[in-house]
């Protein structure tokens, strides 16, 4: 009895061990994760290979591994998912922050259906329409080449949008996102001053967003002043050469930008003789030749 017990023990470790093994897939895994902006972008799908089929026929058969017009999960094994930090809008239609399932239906010519499904554990067999956050018609382009691999990947990138791309074979589908970047970037400074109306540095790193944004000039200006009242730094002084330059207050600009150098020349870090030095002096050179 007891070495029946012994073997039926070792027997269900063995089974352990063989589960816990990793194994190579046939369709690997894979995701990407892109930030626009302020708004995430995570995709995770896998990625079946071509292996001498055509990706896309008139069915799927040993000549073509998806069929034109069929509900297609947008990838291997599980649906591919696409999840968004923020509100977006895909092709112009907005779509909430939120995880979605990735479908599609390829077409032999003309716009694919492209939909984002709110059950991201839908398989093409269980998909249902109902469920549909979103439906596109996107037309595909030709792929620069051959993509063996089925792939997913974000090209171009800006600061308010993105395309995402899905390549497999020889199509490529472009989808463009956009975000509203400039609304959720003051609404979050909004709410982190109002919270931490003592905090300098995030009143300084604001008004380096309006600089780098090139709008509310004057807040931007006045959020520095205030920093620098509790405290004059190089890069301070800096932000606020370069904020009077671009509000036409060259004079002003070339002053403060002498004092960020003094500053920066005292204390001598390595961010002043590496990054900022360079920058100033260029800028203070600019502004002295064209008053």
């Amino acid at each position: 009895m007891k070495k029946i017990i012994l073997s039926a023990f070792l027997l269900a470790a063995a089974l352990t061990t063989v589960q816990a093994q990793r194994l190579p897939s046939p369709s690997p895994a894979a995701s990407v994760m892109q930030t626009v902006g302020v708004t995430d972008v995570t995709v995770s799908y896998s990625r079946p290979a071509l292996r001498g089929r055509a990706a896309f026929g008139p069915k799927a058969d040993d000549k073509a591994v998806r069929a034109y017009g069929q509900v297609w999960r947008t990838g291997a094994n599980a649906a591919t998912t696409v999840e968004f930090s923020t509100d977006v809008t895909v092709e112009g239609k907005s779509l909430p922050a939120g995880k979605y399932a990735l479908f599609s239906m390829p077409a032999a010519s003309g716009p694919w259906t492209v939909i984002f499904s709110k059950d991201i554990n839908a398989s093409e067999a269980s998909y249902k329409p109902e469920n549909d956050a979103l439906r596109l018609s996107v037309t595909p382009v030709v792929a620069p080449m051959q993509l063996e691999s089925f792939m997913i990947f974000f090209q171009p990138v800006s600061q308010d949008a993105a395309t995402l791309n899905i390549g497999w074979d020889k199509t490529v589908l472009p989808l463009k996102l956009t975000v509203a970047t400039d609304r959720l970037a003051e609404a979050e400074l909004a709410k982190a001053l109002a919270e931490k109306p003592a905090d300098m540095g995030l009143k300084q790193r604001a008004a380096a967003y309006y600089l780098n944004a090139g709008k509310d000039l004057e807040k931007g200006l006045s959020l520095v002043d205030e920093s620098l009242k509790a405290e004059e730094t190089y890069g301070r002084l800096w932000t606020k050469a370069q904020l009077l330059s671009k509000l036409n207050r060259t004079k002003e600009a070339i002053q403060v930008a002498e004092n960020a150098m003094k500053l920066g020349t005292a204390k001598a870090d390595a961010a002043f003789t590496s990054f900022y030095k360079n920058q100033i002096e260029t800028a203070v050179n600019l502004w002295k030749s064209k008053k």
